[in-house]
């Protein structure tokens, strides 16, 4: 099975061999001292997350993620023309119980997300191996992210469904998802995950009765060598859904999602502008592809298409 194939069937591929340990190490090196810019007097309870606008701006933590081996990976998934939209967040020390979606605002509910082209996906780079006292990766639920038996096509109309999913086969997705097998996924050190904005997932979690908490998602001052450090940026195969994705996210009026839509290509380093030219990265923010919401607006296939807000 190719992994264009796999990542449909599981919602989840590895990429392998991305970086060497050497590379993860000094990228290791990099984000302590990221945090420390953004943290007072080195406390790095305060603030654990850089997004897109401030990530961009440091080129040791941009021009990796394009490298040859990545790109080369992700297009035999995406397609050679994938979009590589201006989303990037690295975390620090942030252990999620909570199983979720990256396509949570979507909800499960509507239509046109389960469409076989619908292709929102994750790229996650974890800087740790997992363990099992400090976590550091990903746990998730394999073929999470595909409808039941049930389908999604309600044969019933209902004004007030239209262009979701039936109650019924809402709840037969539901009851589907507590019973498949949760797994964790703990890749060598180098190699990412690949995953589908529908694959329920959360971090590998900690034996929290080992260590101390300074909240729900965090650990009490963690090993150096333990403290999780995690990459996400976001890919899409470059189809209509792409533009349903990126109108939505800036239907939320969301501060993050707005900042991120005004970077403009032509203001990034010069070295990114390199990479991005020697590997024909199709790098575009959510303002790029935004197109025009009416009530009337369908899918190719004739599907409604609703923004949950």
């Amino acid at each position: 099975m190719g992994l264009k194939e796999d990542f449909r069937k599981n919602g989840y591929v590895i990429i392998k061999n991305a970086f060497t340990k050497e590379e993860i190490n000094n990228l290791r090196k990099i984000c302590f001292e990221e945090f420390k810019k953004v943290n007072i007097n080195g406390n790095f309870e305060i603030n654990r997350q850089i997004f897109t606008e401030s990530f961009i701006k440091n080129t040791e933590l941009l021009d990796p993620l394009f490298n040859n081996n990545i790109i080369t990976q992700v297009k035999k998934v995406l397609g050679d023309d994938y979009i590589s939209f201006a989303d990037f967040s690295l975390s620090n020390n942030l252990h999620s119980p909570i199983w979720h979606t990256d396509s949570q605002s979507l909800g499960f509910s509507t239509q046109y997300v389960y469409n076989s082209l619908y292709n929102i996906a994750k790229i996650g780079l974890y800087l740790q191996e997992d363990d099992q006292t400090y976590g550091g990766q990903l746990d998730i639920i394999p073929r999470s992210h595909l409808p039941t038996f049930l389908g999604v096509n309600s044969p019933i109309s209902s004004k007030k469904r239209l262009g979701k999913v039936s109650k019924l086969q809402l709840l037969a997705i539901s009851l589907r998802n507590k019973f498949l097998k949760k797994i964790s996924v703990n890749v060598a050190l180098g190699d990412l995950v690949l995953f589908h904005g529908l694959l329920v997932h959360r971090s590998s979690q900690p034996d929290w009765s080992k260590v101390k908490q300074i909240d729900r998602h965090g650990i009490k001052n963690p090993p150096l060598n333990k403290n999780k450090f995690m990459f996400q940026w976001e890919v899409s195969e470059n189809n209509e859904f792409a533009n349903y994705y990126a109108t939505h996210q800036l239907s939320r009026n969301h501060e993050k999602f707005n900042e991120a839509a005004e970077i403009k290509l032509e203001n990034l380093a010069e070295s990114t502008k390199a990479i991005f030219k020697t590997h024909n990265v199709n790098f575009k923010t959510y303002l790029d592809l935004k197109i025009p919401i009416h009530n009337k607006l369908k899918s190719k296939d004739g599907t409604p298409i609703i923004f949950n807000n």
